[in-house]
């Protein structure tokens, strides 16, 4: 993921929303369900964002966005022993999937959710959005040491606290993609059967011909974190 050389399929090179993509062989994975291919590699996102936030068994966490890495990070925290993970996000139906994946506290925005805690409060936070709101609330809800993972790509620039930083010698670690042993690991996951809700209610599956609405539907608020296109 840090080789000044990556290219990708499907952003680089031609791939996604066709019959056919050329790829190597070597690249290439076996999963148990079609679906389920779809969602290997937002788990691999997570695996790598969990991981960067160094959480411990007992920690209080938080996760910003309840898009499909999000949620998957939820579930990664609670697995990795986080104590109490919380989540904010403005879309009502998704913030009430995020249950079904672990969380124990639910807000429609970080303000609401300090408001009876107070600043401080969270180990480590996972910034699943990306905006530069986002990523400056990501440390303000931290304890002094905590971690900060940004992994969301929304906004480019974002205009830190130099300040904060420094006197409350906080983290702000950086999460992009996954290493291949992260990605072999989300397949395995995957194959598993046992790291998904088994309420499904939150993907959804339409047809190739629909995609147009359904990138609309992403962008304006869809209820689904994740809509896969099939032919």
């Amino acid at each position: 993921q840090l080789c000044a050389k990556r290219r990708i399929i499907g952003i680089d090179f031609p791939g996604a929303f066709a019959e056919r993509v050329l790829v190597p062989a070597n690249q290439c994975y076996a999963v148990n369900r079609a679906v389920d291919g779809a969602l290997v590699e937002p788990l691999a996102c997570a695996i790598r964002a969990v991981g960067q936030s160094g959480v411990r068994i007992g920690d209080k966490a938080l996760v910003i966005g309840c898009g499909i890495i999000g949620l998957m990070s939820i579930r990664l925290l609670r697995l990795s022993g986080a104590k109490e993970v919380a989540v904010v996000d403005p879309n009502r139906e998704r913030l009430q999937v995020a249950e079904l994946w672990g969380a124990d506290i639910m807000a429609p925005d970080l303000s609401t959710l300090l408001k009876d805690r107070g600043r401080e409060s969270f180990d480590c936070v996972v910034d699943a959005v990306g905006f530069a709101k986002t990523r400056l609330e990501s440390l303000d809800a931290l304890v002094r040491g905590g971690t900060a993972v940004w992994i969301g790509l929304h906004e480019a620039k974002t205009q830190v606290d130099g300040n904060q930083v420094v006197r409350s010698e906080i983290h702000i670690r950086g999460s992009f993609c996954y290493r291949d042993d992260e990605f072999m690991r989300a397949v395995d996951l995957m194959n598993s059967g046992t790291l998904m809700p088994a309420d499904r209610h939150w993907l959804d599956v339409r047809p190739l011909e629909n995609g147009d609405q359904a990138f609309r539907e992403l962008v304006n608020g869809s209820p689904f974190a994740k809509i896969v296109l099939t032919l």
